[in-house]
């Protein structure tokens, strides 16, 4: 393949990359804050153990909130993603 086609090529799939569309950082950040507040009020108000001697009470919180937050996270990447 010649030089030339090999630069064509690359400024295609440059424009290609260039044209994708990403979320606003605004919509990212507000998306983590609403999934780490989900993820607390599930805990505070469905899974949280009442009782004072309930030890992993508070251990579970941690992986309600992370999983509440990877889901928010990827929302807006899924929804400001092309359809081919």
């Amino acid at each position: 393949m010649k030089r030339r086609d090999r630069r064509v090529l690359s400024k295609k799939k440059n424009d290609i990359l260039k044209m994708t569309k990403k979320p606003p950082r605004f919509i990212v950040i507000i998306s983590i804050t609403i999934g780490l507040i989900a993820g607390f009020v599930f805990w505070y108000f469905l899974s949280r153990c009442g009782e004072s001697g309930c030890t992993l009470s508070y251990y579970i919180l941690f992986i309600e909130m992370v999983c509440s937050t990877a889901f928010f996270l990827a929302l807006p990447y899924i929804m400001y993603a092309d359809n081919e």
